[in-house]
């Protein structure tokens, strides 16, 4: 599947393939993850502060995500809202991250998810707790179990905590870079696997 980057600054756009990988309905899944994936495993959380700004009724938002390729920012998909008054009565928040990616937050769901850093400034941390990733080598996409289509840009990084379970997600090399510090060391995905597989069996 071939897949446009639009530039976020002054440079062209580009193409791009993303080749299909099966994760749902795979007998071996740890050499499915290896084939596209650098095979090892790191933890890492969300701790960097974001900017949480109220929504503007009429406003127009850019809600794609970023990625970076060669040092250059893209942003892919086609996901641009309009503020509209349903929006405005929900109470609906503005997230964003460094990379400029944005996406939109319901009120009652900000101080179940951030902490608020410094209210003047508009500055919030994300509440979260560590997890299992690992980068990405190849374009890909996927189908998730729950029906949506999820790209994996080269660099992005691949959430393998439920990986039993197929529940995986991504995030971009530019929002892991944004928002995620890594913490301990690096292992391998065949012993991450094995030992989740221990841990599961107790």
């Amino acid at each position: 599947m071939i897949i446009k980057l639009y530039a976020t600054g002054n440079y062209s756009d580009i193409e791009v393939a993303f080749k299909k990988v099966e994760l749902i309905n795979c007998d071996n899944i740890l050499e499915k993850l290896k084939s596209f994936t650098n095979g090892e495993v790191v933890t890492a959380l969300m701790e960097k502060n974001v900017t949480i700004e109220p929504a503007i009724l009429g406003e127009v938002v850019d809600l794609r995500k970023r990625c970076s390729v060669k040092n250059k920012i893209y942003a892919f998909g086609s996901n641009i809202k309009k503020i509209n008054n349903i929006d405005i009565q929900n109470k609906v928040w503005k997230v964003i991250q460094e990379d400029g990616e944005t996406y939109l937050l319901k009120n009652e769901r900000l101080t179940e998810l951030y902490e608020t850093v410094d209210k003047y400034r508009d500055l919030y941390k994300p509440k979260d707790t560590p997890k299992m990733w690992t980068r990405v080598t190849k374009n890909v996409y996927f189908k998730s179990p729950w029906g949506e289509i999820v790209f994996a840009p080269r660099g992005s990084m691949l959430c393998v905590e439920n990986y039993d379970t197929r529940e995986f997600f991504v995030v971009t090399n530019t929002t892991y870079r944004s928002l995620f510090v890594e913490q301990n060391g690096k292992m391998k995905l065949e012993d991450f696997v094995k030992n989740k597989t221990k841990i599961d069996a107790k």
